[in-house]
């Protein structure tokens, strides 16, 4: 049994939730880990206003003690660069004051990448067949 993994694609982005990975017209965009995972979050929740409670819990968790207030500015920076826009202008991310962060644009989900390798298995069978008979074939000749 395969396992299936989400990619969303938003605009010219794409974004493997899983290896946590941004792609801006093929390309990777360097983003570090705890941006990946407020996008992540974000893209999950599309379309809805995710709290900034929510967002430490998932990021931070409950244990961890850090300055959250800085910790979330600076990952909604960096995915706000990543993305090319910005608060005053969005594109992606709509700030909602003393509330949390909405992910706005238009998001698809990309085919599971688990049935994606399945079709490409299936396919470079189909193209071995013509080729083990060949094999076959040349051996008998030779």
């Amino acid at each position: 049994m395969l396992m299936s993994v989400e990619r969303y694609g938003f605009g010219e982005f794409e974004f493997d939730a899983v290896a946590r990975v941004l792609t801006h017209k093929g390309r990777v965009v360097k983003l570090q880990a705890q941006p990946a995972q407020v996008l992540s979050v974000l893209l999950a929740r599309s379309g809805r206003v995710v709290s900034r409670e929510e967002l430490k819990q998932a990021i931070w968790g409950e244990d961890t003690y850090v300055d959250f207030e800085k910790g979330l500015n600076f990952c909604m920076g960096q995915v706000r660069a990543a993305l090319r826009e910005s608060a005053a202008q969005p594109v992606y991310i709509r700030t909602i004051p003393k509330q949390g962060y909405q992910f706005i644009a238009p998001v698809q989900t990309v085919a599971a990448v688990g049935e994606e390798l399945a079709q490409k298995k299936q396919i470079a069978r189909r193209r071995w067949i013509p080729l083990t008979a060949w094999a076959l074939v040349w051996r008998r000749w030779r």
